[in-house]
């Protein structure tokens, strides 16, 4: 391959990634329609205070910038490769056009908002760090060109006092409603944010870091309502075999439609499930005693035994065992005491046979057992 072509290549590569539309950073999007209201405002206060001067050539880079700035700073960031920086630049593009306005509309209330518009979408944007290059950017080229040329300030009648204060309320207002969208995004966010982190991904129950956190509130308030509180740890039967034998993504569906099996089973306004790790569940039952927990782990049960799990031409049926444990409102156990507790009756119940449920409770000198119900 020449050289030449080469050449070619790199020309059309470059020409392609220039004219090929990019998506737009959210900054761009942020600022776009505050943009057209700034400049838009801009030029009605330039219309009131030059009047039909504006139709000179002198001021027609005025018209030019009042009409298609927005639109051509949106175009840049689109075919830019980089959005954000490319709006950055945009952003001091327009602290110079606003400078550039300043000097030739030398008005000090005029300046002064303008200034102010500057400032402010500094701060919004970029905080501190934005802010002092844009200033700068604004105050040092209308500055050169006073000195270079110094002309004279101009007096605002009515109409356009009038202007720039309906400036001022439309701009910061408009940019208060952004910051009110804004914040209810990030509210939004931080809220899903807490939820993914609560969920297990592949079962959709709670995950072991809610379980241990939540619970112990459970503990508190059953302490102080007086009421019982009871946890069944649950157990599928035989996985690990499941998974050597069908594998393990079977197996993620069969922990799936336990889970949703036992969502089922429980009252949604007060019960929730936790997976404890691999196929070791925890459903947590407020203001429950153990037996009617036990009703609860039965009714499971028998859905289990009612439901068959296809994979490919394979049907099979799983079972699960049940340890219960209930803290009453006379005794005081911490969470390890509570989980040690269920986790002994769950014990049991693997040791008797499997499928069944198993009820050990603290201050009782009995375990009461639910026998496995007919296929």
């Amino acid at each position: 391959m020449g050289l030449s072509q080469c050449r070619k290549i790199k020309k059309a590569y470059i020409l392609r990634n220039t004219l090929t539309p990019h998506k737009l950073h959210p900054l761009v999007q942020i600022n776009f329609i505050p943009r057209v209201v700034a400049t838009a405002s801009c030029f009605f206060v330039v219309i009131s205070l030059l009047q039909w001067q504006l139709l000179s050539l002198h001021y027609f880079w005025l018209v030019v910038l009042g009409t298609g700035w927005p639109f051509i700073a949106r175009a840049l960031s689109t075919y830019a490769r980089n959005g954000r920086r490319q709006e950055l630049i945009n952003m001091h593009l327009d602290a110079l056009f606003f400078g550039m306005v300043a000097y030739t509309i030398p008005n000090f209330f005029f300046i002064a908002t303008l200034f102010s518009v500057i400032c402010a979408n500094a701060v919004f944007i970029g905080s501190y760090r934005l802010l002092i290059p844009m200033m700068i950017t604004f105050i040092c080229p209308p500055t050169i060109a006073f000195m270079i040329h110094p002309v004279e300030l101009m007096e605002v009648g009515t109409a356009g006092k009038f202007f720039i204060a309906l400036f001022m309320l439309a701009y910061f207002t408009l940019y208060g409603i952004l910051g009110y969208i804004m914040v209810r995004r990030l509210i939004k966010l931080n809220k899903t944010i807490k939820e993914l982190s609560s969920i297990d991904g592949l079962t959709q129950s709670y995950n072991r870091a809610y379980l241990d956190k939540t619970l112990q509130k459970e503990i508190n308030r059953s302490q102080r309502s007086q009421q019982p509180l009871t946890i069944i740890f649950a157990d599928i039967d035989h996985f690990k075999r499941i998974n050597d034998e069908f594998g393990h993504i079977f197996g993620d569906d069969i922990l799936k439609g336990f889970a949703a099996l036992v969502q089922g089973c429980i009252r949604q306004d007060t019960d929730w499930v936790a997976r404890f790790g691999g196929e070791e569940f925890v459903i947590v039952l407020p203001e429950t005693t153990a037996k009617e927990a036990l009703i609860i782990a039965e009714r499971i049960r028998k859905k289990l035994h009612d439901r068959a799990f296809t994979f490919g031409n394979s049907s099979i049926k799983i079972t699960c065992s049940f340890g219960i444990t209930e803290k009453s409102h006379n005794n005081n156990i911490d969470l390890a005491h509570l989980f040690s507790t269920a986790d002994k009756a769950l014990y049991q119940a693997k040791s008797r046979g499997r499928d069944r449920a198993i009820i050990n409770n603290e201050g009782l000198q009995n375990n009461t057992s639910a026998q496995p119900v007919s296929r």
